[in-house]
């Protein structure tokens, strides 16, 4: 009896080492797949953490592009009332400059008339001296300046 008592030891013993192996193995799955579990919640929160990050940018991309049009669309306003007002200026001075020639040339045909009636006033003083005088080389010389001023 001695023999099957050592038999049935041993298959005691062989069946508590596949029950303990199994444990273990069953352990060792669960330990598995709770690091692939954890993992996987891991990788999960870093994809949150960057899809969060990237609309982040995004956000920030935006309204960096919207201030830059902002601003551009400011200084092309800016310009255009700039452009706007020197072209009033312009026309106000050239309106100016307009009436001071309009002006300078009546002033210079009025002056144009005074000095012609001046020379007609001193030919015909110079007619009649010549007339009343009795010197034939005075009327002479008055002839030649009536004529010279006439080739003119």
């Amino acid at each position: 009896d001695a023999y099957a008592t050592v038999t049935r030891l041993n298959t005691c013993q062989d069946s508590l080492q596949s029950r303990i192996q199994a444990v273990y193995l069953a352990q060792a799955a669960a330990g598995i797949d709770l690091d692939e579990h954890a993992r996987a919640r891991l990788d999960a929160e870093r994809n949150i953490v960057l899809e969060r990050e990237a609309a982040a940018l995004r956000s920030r991309n935006f309204w960096l592009a919207l201030l830059a049009a902002g601003v551009v669309l400011t200084v092309i306003v800016w310009s255009y009332a700039r452009i706007r007002q020197d072209k009033v200026v312009i026309e106000q001075q050239s309106a100016i400059v307009s009436q001071s020639l309009a002006e300078k040339e009546m002033l210079l045909r009025e002056v144009h008339h005074r000095v012609k009636n001046n020379l007609q006033i001193i030919s015909a003083m110079l007619q009649k001296q010549a007339r009343l005088s009795g010197d034939e080389g005075f009327r002479s010389f008055v002839r030649d300046g009536q004529d010279s001023r006439c080739s003119r």
